[in-house]
């Protein structure tokens, strides 16, 4: 074999490591590309601040949440964006346009009373309201006056489809499923 048939190999045999070498990069980058939009915006974590969704989440409870392929639902435990921009996290309660009331504890909508079992306190009463189109009625699972600012709070009030941010899947602090 002569030196120049050498050459021309080894530089075949060089631009083919090359391509190689770029090959995994490009298929790097894209990894990385899928990981960034997975955590972005796929999933989320939250870590709970406060007492409001005692005693189904304690303060600092890690929940992870599904922030693109979830459908509200009722009972659903949703992180929610408020009016300052945090998250809060809180349970749907009645959909749009549902009649919504608190009387002796118990929450009614529709004139059904809701049985729920991971509540703790005694919530004060609350005239009925119609759910507005487009809106949710979010409370804590703390229903003691003053532990929850929520929509039973005229300050909160019914919370618009696009300011829910994700759906609760799992607590990792507590290892439950919500």
């Amino acid at each position: 074999m002569s030196i120049a048939a050498d050459v021309i190999e080894l530089n075949i045999k060089n631009k083919t490591k090359t391509r190689s070498k770029i090959y995994e990069w490009i298929r790097f980058g894209i990894l990385l590309g899928m990981i960034f939009f997975i955590f972005r915006f796929a999933i989320g974590f939250v870590v709970i601040n406060g007492d409001s969704m005692n005693p189904t989440l304690d303060d600092g409870n890690f929940v992870i949440t599904s922030n693109i392929f979830y459908e509200i639902e009722r009972y659903d435990v949703v992180v929610v964006q408020d009016e300052y921009g945090f998250d809060i996290i809180k349970r749907v309660i009645a959909m749009p346009g549902e009649i919504v009331s608190i009387k002796d504890n118990v929450i009614f909508v529709n004139g059904e009373a809701l049985t729920e079992g991971y509540t703790t306190g005694f919530s004060n009463d609350m005239e009925e309201i119609v759910v507005e189109e487009g809106k949710y009625f979010i409370v804590g699972d703390n229903r003691e006056p003053g532990e929850s600012l929520d929509s039973r709070s005229s300050d909160v009030g019914t919370v618009y489809k696009k300011l829910v941010k994700g759906q609760a899947v799992f607590s990792l602090m507590s290892l439950k499923l919500l």
